[in-house]
C-alpha cells in the first residue's frame, strides 16, 4: 500500500479531531454524551487498575458542535448511577491528555441523565 493510500484511508477513518478544544483549554464548558461500555486502565506496572468508561458522540451543550466521536474518561462514584446507552450532560474541564496533541472534557461535575 502506498503513503498516498495510507493517508487517503486514515483520513476517512480517523476521529473528529479535539484540536479544536485548544482554545477552550483551563475551561469548565456543559458537555453531553451517550455512556458506552466501561473497562479499566492498568496503573503503575499493571499492580492496579482503575475504572474507565467510554463517553460517545461528544458535543458543547451551548453551540451543539461535534467535538469528538469518542472519550476514555476514568470514572468513578458518578458513574455508579448510569448503564450502557444512557445520554448525560455534565460540567467538565477542558485539559490536555497523552503527549499533549489531544483534548478532552475531564473532573465531570453536575453529571445528569437528560
Amino acid at each position: 500500500m502506498s503513503n498516498k493510500q495510507r493517508e487517503r484511508l486514515s483520513n476517512k477513518t480517523r476521529p473528529i479531531k479535539r484540536q479544536q478544544l485548544a482554545e477552550f483549554e483551563g475551561k469548565r464548558l456543559t458537555w453531553q454524551v451517550q455512556i458506552g461500555r466501561r473497562g479499566r486502565m492498568p496503573l503503575f506496572c499493571r499492580q492496579a487498575s482503575v475504572p474507565t468508561v467510554l463517553l460517545k458522540h461528544v458535543r458543547s451543550r451551548y453551540t451543539g458542535h461535534y467535538v469528538s466521536d469518542h472519550v476514555w474518561m476514568i470514572g468513578g462514584e458518578w458513574l455508579s448511577d448510569f448503564q450502557e446507552g444512557d445520554k448525560v450532560e455534565f460540567c467538565g474541564l477542558v485539559c490536555r491528555y497523552g503527549n499533549g496533541e489531544g483534548y478532552a472534557p475531564w473532573e465531570p461535575q453536575d453529571v445528569k441523565r437528560i
